[in-house]
């Protein structure tokens, strides 16, 4: 009599890549087929002697139970000889046929004889765990999962097996995979029905990967030093540019830019830290710790947590005080005062003062700096390295940047006017914002809610030249069809896109033909938020990813400041009132960087 039977574990191992239903538990790049199944015996900590006299195909296939049995298989629920293994392949034992044959060429006559069959695989698996039951290896052209559900479904029906481990080991040189599927009579959590289709829907899809989700944000700008400032005044549509007062520089009362309204005494006094140390760097904590404290994750210390940040000027703000001064007379300072002033020393400080031991990293990237360290952070997350990353970005206004931007003849004398034709280049600003991105299984211990998920990602580059963007924009249309294909959306399912929108000629130009060529003829509400904080350069992807995840979570969509002229070019024009509850589900966040380094983030409602 036919029973009910589920696949209540499965296995992948392809392409360097370990999957344990359905998600990456191991992945290591650049290596060759030996030396990938060695570090994944290594890495899983397993211990047996036979592994290493075990040719390629049975490793594989050995390693494939091996994962696949772990913590999810009880063998005292079962006597030995209830418990089988029915595997296939399309090659039989061919690859180390090979190997052998060419071993021994050029002997006159060899006396060595292996024996090489593929059931040697079945049985270093039964050796291992003492399986009893039937076991047998099959040759078909494909993976044949009719087959392998009539042939186990018979088993476990007349009561010869009351477990089954089947599918597919195969490995031919350089090619191999392994798909192997723990077939039960007993259901448990998450399994699902022991058929062909779902054998085959886990066979092909192997890809899915463990959600990540966003638990905190936080941020500060020229509008506001944190999330609530910050969309109070979105709401009233104040921007934060203005003349500049905390740089003494020769560009003052003629460059506008939008400074954080706080002197560096007074985020001292906020943060704690010391007094000559980067303004960047206090930025910086004051973003990530409102972030975390939002996030409010219970027993954070015994979680693997990482920083990852992002920033381009690191501490050059104390690097040009200082040299003014040492110039002069070289008596006035030590260079020991500056040697810790590059991009890493921000975020090591940082992360010393958030207790952030287990990992930390900088990326540096242009203006897709910090919008990189989220979706690198999510990507930890997704392998299993880290279960909370603080990731975003941080920038301070210094000469240095005004002076260089200048040179490029990219700044507008005006308050900047993303996407308007009358657009004539950009305004810098500073500030900083992070969000918390936090596991599966650290969300589900969380007693406020999530905001919403990182569904999608991708960076591209066109290469197209050292500081502009490609005219047909191919970098920035790159990074948002492979985001949106990453995240398993179309484009219609974008309710709102937080456009790079510096209000240069060039960026718009290129920036709005990618969205023209992605999104044509329906266009979701956009904006640049630019308009309100300027260019941060660096810390801009981590602000506007903030700006984004509150975008879902209030159901708002900003506004584009000062435009008045739609681009001849473009059939679309920016949002230019503040909207309020709007169903806000997906999110597409651009971050298009010098050198055509170009990323795309969606967030999406959970």
């Amino acid at each position: 009599m036919a029973s009910e039977k589920y696949i209540t574990s499965g296995c992948t191992i392809s392409n360097n890549t370990v999957y344990k239903n359905g998600e990456i538990i191991f992945e290591s790049r650049g290596t060759d087929v030996q030396s990938f199944l060695l570090s994944v015996y290594k890495h899983f900590e397993i211990n047996y002697s036979r592994f290493y006299k075990m040719d390629n195909l049975c490793k594989l296939g050995w390693l494939a139970s091996e994962i696949l049995l772990k913590d999810d298989f009880k063998t005292v629920n079962y006597k030995p000889e209830e418990i089988g293994l029915i595997l296939s392949n399309a090659n039989s034992s061919l690859d180390t046929d090979q190997k052998y044959l060419a071993s021994v060429r050029d002997i006159p006559s060899p006396s060595l004889f292996v024996y090489t069959l593929p059931n040697l695989v079945t049985g270093e698996i039964c050796i291992r765990n003492n399986f009893k039951g039937e076991d047998a290896f099959f040759v078909f052209e494909s993976f044949n999962a009719e087959f392998i559900e009539r042939y186990v479904s018979n088993l476990l029906d007349n009561n010869n097996l009351q477990a089954c481990i089947c599918g597919w080991v195969e490995l031919l040189e350089s090619e191999y995979k392994a798909a192997l599927f723990l077939v039960e009579k007993v259901k448990k959590e998450n399994a699902v029905t022991f058929t062909a289709a779902n054998m085959n829907n886990l066979f092909e899809d192997k890809s899915k990967s463990p959600e990540v989700y966003i638990a905190g944000v936080g941020v500060i700008t020229a509008t506001g030093n944190n999330v609530a400032e910050c969309l109070a005044s979105f709401e009233k549509e104040e921007a934060g540019i203005g003349e500049i007062t905390m740089m003494n520089t020769v560009h003052r009362n003629e460059l506008p830019v939008a400074e954080v309204k706080l002197t560096n005494k007074k985020l001292v006094e906020m943060t704690g830290l010391p007094k000559d140390i980067s303004r960047t760097t206090l930025l910086s904590l004051v973003a990530a710790r409102e972030a975390l404290d939002d996030a409010a994750i219970p027993g954070l210390s015994s979680l693997r947590t990482g920083f990852v940040s992002a920033n381009t000027v690191g501490g050059m703000d104390r690097s040009e005080a200082f040299f003014i001064d040492f110039i002069a007379d070289n008596s006035k300072g030590k260079l020991r005062n500056v040697f810790d002033h590059e991009c890493g020393s921000v975020t090591e400080a940082v992360a010393d003062q958030l207790g952030i031991t287990d990992y930390m990293t900088t990326i540096s990237t242009a203006c897709s700096s910090s919008a990189n360290a989220i979706f690198y952070g999510a990507r930890l997350i997704k392998n299993n390295v880290l279960d909370v990353v603080v990731a975003g970005g941080a920038e301070a206004l210094t000469k240095f940047t005004l002076n260089g931007f200048n040179t490029l003849m990219i700044l507008d004398k005006e308050f900047c006017k993303p996407f308007d034709e009358n657009r004539r280049g950009l305004n810098l600003g500073e500030g900083a914002g992070y969000v918390v991105l936090v596991s599966e299984k650290v969300a589900k211990t969380l007693n406020d809610p999530l905001y919403c998920k990182l569904s999608g990602y991708n960076n591209s580059n066109d290469a197209y030249h050292q500081t502009a963007s490609s005219p047909d924009g191919t970098g920035s249309y790159l990074a948002m069809t492979r985001a949106l294909e990453k995240s398993g959306l179309h484009p219609s399912d974008i309710d709102y896109i937080n456009l790079h929108g510096t209000g240069t000629p060039n960026n718009d130009s290129a920036e709005g033909t990618a969205v023209k060529r992605v999104f044509d003829p329906h266009y979701p509400p956009m904006s640049s938020t630019k308009s309100f904080t300027g260019h941060t350069l660096g810390a801009s992807g981590g602000i506007e990813a903030v700006f984004s995840v509150l975008a879902i979570r209030h159901g708002i969509v900003y506004p584009n400041l000062r435009f008045e002229t739609k681009m001849n070019e473009l059939p679309f024009a920016p949002e230019t009132r503040f909207l309020k509850d709007q169903k806000i589900k997906n999110v597409m966040s651009n971050s298009f960087g010098f050198g055509g380094n170009c990323t795309s983030l969606i967030f999406s409602e959970i």
